[in-house]
This record gives structure tokens, sequence and C-alpha cells, in this order.
């Protein structure tokens, strides 16, 4: 009988998420010689998906099958649809079927993906949980079944020994999650630990540099469940933007919540020569040709955009816009939403940056909790403004959508 099978279905809007955890599976070795890993990169929402299975991976010769799967909030009723209509046709071929889900809708609310029939509900940050659970289903499925294997999962549970994960048991659900509202950074996942991208499964994304966020903005759980906002080692991100262009990237992009948050503590202010330095030496590795920064995916707030940032920086990237995130005009509706900021940062980002020549590429979202037509109005006003400004602004708008 062929090892154990475990797929994961990677397309566009879950690559990031995709991209982290494939590259800590290739660097855990007991998890490669427990399973076969396969990447297909169609969406695990869609029947093509599972077609492909079925003729493709010969899932009757497998002791089990594991399915991973990565939601957002817009994906989640497409994700309802595969666990009832999909995921039973796939459990007729191979009967220790056992499926796994993560990402932000399912951490947000894990009782609603166990209800649809995951056996495990992976909670916030998935490098190191994952490759645990793995290791345990690894490990025990051969000598037992689903059922032990739980059993074992909560005694780890209710001895601490196991976090962040969530799972139904004999009409009981099983969940723990100590990270929300911790500002200690040992109960988070070292960015250093990690490879941040997957060579072995061609599954690569932006470099990401920092994770977590001080605010608590109302619409993003980002800093509801990661308040500590941790970053990567310069060394650490240019060894991997440099292996990257060795196996032939010539751009790097970088992903944060707030780039020019980089290195600064607990992201709550800025480190301009750490910021600096980081982009010197990413800009020194030998053929890599374009380096972007502050443009998404690492857009940046607005009080954080000081001349002193861009004097620091400008030498080194290539971009000609940066992203800021506004969210709206209304101060009313910024302080409602706990942004953080007003409108008046945004406005001076914008003329820091438009003085220095570059674009603004500025992120409105309408339809937040609580607005109101006043508050859409004076978003109007100021899109009205920037018609008759000869500044290089775009105005990128959102539906609203929990984060």
């Amino acid at each position: 009988m062929r090892k154990p099978l475990i797929v994961f279905g990677v397309s566009k809007p879950n690559v990031y998420s995709y991209a982290k955890i494939l590259g800590a599976i290739e660097q855990d070795s007991t998890i490669n010689e427990l399973f076969e890993i396969r990447v297909i990169r169609k969406n695990p929402y869609r029947p093509p998906f599972y077609s492909l299975m079925m003729k493709k991976m010969d899932l009757r010769n497998r002791p089990y099958v594991i399915i991973m799967f990565s939601v957002l909030s817009a994906q989640f009723p497409n994700f309802q649809k595969a666990m009832s209509s999909e995921i039973p046709k796939i459990r007729e071929i191979n009967k220790n079927l056992i499926t796994i889900a993560g990402g932000w809708h399912v951490t947000g609310s894990p009782v609603e993906a166990l209800d649809c029939g995951v056996d495990f509900c992976i909670l916030g940050e998935s490098e190191y949980i994952l490759g645990k659970l793995l290791n345990i289903i690894g490990c025990s499925f051969p000598k037992g079944n689903l059922k032990s294997v739980k059993n074992s999962l909560k005694d780890m549970l209710n001895q601490n020994e196991l976090n962040h994960l969530a799972f139904k048991h004999l009409d009981r659900i099983y969940l723990r999650d100590i990270r929300k509202n911790i500002e200690d950074s040992t109960h988070f996942v070292v960015l250093d630990d990690y490879i941040p991208y997957s060579e072995k499964y061609r599954v690569f994304a932006p470099i990401e540099i920092s994770r977590g966020c001080p605010f608590r903005c109302k619409f993003c759980q980002t800093g509801s469940y990661w308040k500590y906002m941790r970053h990567a080692s310069v060394d650490c991100i240019v060894k991997w933007v440099k292996h990257a262009v060795e196996i032939k990237y010539d751009r790097v992009w970088f992903l944060s919540s707030n780039s020019f948050a980089y290195g600064s503590k607990n992201g709550t202010g800025t480190n301009p020569s750490l910021v600096k330095r980081l982009l010197k030496e990413v800009k020194a590795i030998p053929d890599l040709d374009e380096i972007y920064f502050g443009t998404f995916p690492s857009e940046v707030r607005p009080e954080y955009v000081t001349p002193e940032m861009i004097d620091a920086i400008k030498e080194y990237i290539s971009n000609e816009y940066f992203s800021i995130g506004a969210q709206s005009a209304s101060d009313r509706l910024l302080r409602s939403i706990n942004r953080g900021h007003c409108f008046a940062d945004v406005e001076n980002a914008t003329d820091i940056l438009t003085e220095y020549g570059y674009g603004v590429d500025i992120d409105f979202i309408f339809g937040l909790p609580g607005e109101t037509k006043s508050d859409i109005d004076k978003t109007i006003d100021f899109f009205k403004e920037i018609l008759k400004s000869p500044k290089k602004i775009l105005i990128h708008t959102h539906k609203f959508m929990p984060l």
C-alpha cells in the first residue's frame, strides 16, 4: 500500500498562506517521511479539484487521505458546498478521509467550520501546530483510527500540551486558543524558524517581514488575534531573497500589515535605520532587478509616513506608488472602528509622498459597521477633490467583509 496522502488545493486567494505552510512542511523531515504531499493548483472549492483527485491520486490504495483547506470569509459558502457535496464522494473511495481547515474564517468561527464536518480546525498561525498535528496523526493513525487520534489530542489539550486547535469528539467540541489578546511574544511563531515559501512544492509568495498588528481595527482579526507584532531578522530575509534569486526570481515584494513599522518595538513606531539596512542588503544581491516596499501586500499606515522614512528607503526601492490604508474620510467612523489615526494623517501622508514624486494608492472600505450616509458623503467629497488634483493618486475601494 502507498503512503498516506496529504492534498493541498492552492489557488490565488490563498497562496500567501500556503507558501508559508508548505515551506514549514518542506523543512519537517518526519512529515516528508510519513506522507506523500501533493499540490493541486486548482480551487479546492470547485468540483474539478475533486475530479482530478479521484482520477490521478490512487486514493483507494492509501491507508488514509488528508485534505487541507485555507478558508477566507468570501470562500466559506463554497467551502460549505464542497464539504457537503464533494467530500462525501472522496470518502466513498477512501473511508479514512481526514479534513483539516485553517485560515481567517476558520480562526474566527471554528465551530461553524466543525459543523460543516471538518475534522480539525487550526486556529491562527499554522506552521507549528499543523506540523505537530500531522506528526501525531502520522504516528498514531496506523495503530488505531481517527477516534483514537482525537482521544490522544483531547488528553493533550486537557494537559495544556497542545493549543490553537479545535475538533469534535464524541459529540463534544474541544477548543483551546490561548493567543487572543496575549502580547507576550513567547506565545507566537518565530518567523526566522520557518522557510517563507516552498521551493520543493513550487509555491512562492512575497517574503513576510512582519506578522501581527498592535492596532485593533474592528473590521480585522489581525490586531485582536496577534496583537504582538514580530519581525523576521534582516539576515533571515536577505538569506531567503538571495535563495529566491538563485532559483531565477528577479523581483521581490514583501508581506506586512504595515511595512514602515518593520523593526520597531511591537510595531508601534518606526525604525528607519533598520529598514534602510534591510533594503540596502537586499539591493546588494546580484541579479535582483526590482524591490517593492510599501506597496501591496506591504501597505503602510498613514501616520507612519515621514520624510525620514522616505529618505531612508528611496535609494533602494523600485515602486512608483505607495499603498496607504485610509478606510474612510470620516473621522467619526475612523474612531468608531478603532482605526487609530485620523483622516488628516492620510492627507499628510499623501502630501509627503507626492512631494517626493511618488504616487499614492489609497484604500477605502464602504459598508463598515456603523457607517452612515454622512460618513459616505465625506469619503465621496474627498474623491471629488482628488479628481481635481494634479497629484498621482489612485483610489482603491473595497466592500466591507470581515478580515
